[in-house]
């Protein structure tokens, strides 16, 4: 309970830093969000990103309660207007993210040889792991929603799958990931792009190339 306490408050302060940003941006911003089309045109949004892991992705059982990490997406552009009447447009997006686990269940892995025990019951004895410091990578594939609100600031939505890797675990797959986020242009092909999700948040830079 402790430890997932410790992960809303660490959402909480994302968002509190996130807050300045909405609203300083606007004060030079001009909306577009009903200008189809009016949008940076790119072939390929590079996002190097630093990682924070609060939440196990549905379907796959991380060595760990929270985790900290690096990571990159590369988003590559294939619609301009799912909604003809606002100025949006969609990409799929291709990760690699490597996450630390730092704290929870003590990585204790899988168990390798029981005993018997009391009352019909069964002991491990043997796991693969012996406690200590465990890793996951993790690899998601999403279809990315942009919604281009002002020539400073879009949002999206990434719905998605992942494979993911931990050398306990082996090889498992995650049916469903899922982010929101938003950057913020500091240039124009040059943006801080933050995101909330399941199983990470994370802060990074987006390069439009």
């Amino acid at each position: 309970m402790n430890e997932r306490i410790a992960s809303l408050r660490t959402l909480a302060s994302v968002a509190g830093l996130s807050a300045p940003l909405l609203a300083v941006a606007p004060a030079g911003a001009e909306s577009i969000i009903k200008r189809p089309g009016e949008h940076p045109h790119y072939l390929v949004e590079a996002e190097p990103h630093l990682l924070f892991g609060w939440a196990e992705p549905p379907g796959v059982d991380t060595p760990g309660d929270e985790a900290y990490g690096i990571g990159a997406r590369l988003s590559i552009p294939v619609a301009d207007g799912l909604v003809h009447s606002i100025n949006d447009s969609a990409a799929i997006g291709f990760g690699g993210d490597f996450l630390h686990y730092y704290s929870g269940r003590h990585f204790a892995g899988r168990c390798t040889r029981s005993v018997p025990g009391p009352a019909g019951t069964s002991v491990c004895v043997e796991t693969t792991a012996d406690g200590g410091y465990a890793n996951m990578l993790v690899f998601p594939v999403v279809f990315q929603w942009n919604f281009w609100l002002t020539d400073v600031i879009s949002v999206f939505g990434e719905p998605g799958l992942a494979l993911t890797w931990d050398k306990n675990q082996g090889l498992d797959f995650s049916p469903l990931v899922l982010w929101g986020g938003a950057r913020f242009k500091l240039a124009d092909s040059v943006a801080i792009t933050l995101r909330l999700g399941i199983p990470t948040i994370s802060a990074g830079v987006s390069f439009l190339l």
